[in-house]
């Protein structure tokens, strides 16, 4: 119960316990992709309440304004933070700095603005109150465990450290469960979805290991909006080609 509630209080606005969870994260990432379900859950919730009242664009948008007020704008604030390092013309060491810094930067700005105006324009393309909306956030937050067993964290002194064992134990023990919560909320297209968002997830921890050594906390919450913006982009790509 304790992983639990520490998964909602870090992933969620959930008034929980374990409001800062990351000294004892460990017991807390077998339950990321159940939060996200809960999230996907919420969403769908969200979407049939708006479905009535709304025209699809300001469906889409108000979706993603839920979407960001469900994580407190946690994992979008990543994407600022590491778009901003990773990107930034400096040697690693500084790129760390830079991600450290609470104010966001042009390339912070500009990958935000690009995550939510993918977002909406990908749920443009979701045919409204589809149970494979509640897919997505699943798919993401199980999509972060995989680059956390294998990559390194970057910063020795960080809270990070120690992961890699425990993501490796989430990732094993709830990969059937994801495959197949995934499949039966939106079937092959979910697969597909899941397929890209484990693929991105990986490229962007690659991507990260190269320029700064490895993970850091922005770059996992990154990972997550990349891969909620890849299984998107699965679904689209699947109604278009099957």
């Amino acid at each position: 119960m304790k992983g639990l509630l520490a998964a909602l209080g870090f992933l969620t606005i959930l008034p929980v316990p374990a409001r800062r969870p990351w000294p004892g994260l460990g017991p807390a990432l077998p339950y990321f992709p159940l939060v996200g379900l809960l999230v996907g859950v919420a969403l769908l919730a969200a979407d049939l309440s708006l479905g009535s009242l709304l025209g699809n664009h300001g469906r889409a948008a108000a979706l993603v304004a839920v979407w960001a007020a469900l994580t407190g704008g946690l994992h979008l604030e990543g994407v600022a933070d590491a778009a901003d390092g990773l990107l930034a013309s400096r040697s690693a060491p500084e790129r760390l700095e830079i991600m450290r810094d609470p104010a966001a930067g042009a390339f912070g700005v500009i990958a935000v603005g690009l995550v939510l105006l993918l977002k909406f324009g990908l749920l443009l393309d979701l045919p409204g109150a589809s149970a494979s909306l509640a897919a997505v956030p699943l798919a993401a937050r199980y999509a972060v465990l995989p680059p956390m067993a294998l990559f390194p964290y970057a910063r020795p002194e960080g809270l990070g450290q120690g992961l890699a064992g425990p993501a490796r134990r989430a990732a094993l023990l709830n990969g059937l469960p994801t495959v197949g919560a995934v499949y039966l909320l939106a079937g092959p297209a979910g697969l597909a979805g899941l397929s890209l968002a484990l693929a991105g997830g990986l490229m962007l921890a690659g991507f990260a290991r190269r320029r700064v050594g490895g993970l850091t906390g922005d770059v996992c919450g990154a990972i997550i909006e990349a891969a909620e913006v890849s299984t998107l982009f699965g679904y689209a790509v699947w109604g278009r080609v099957r």
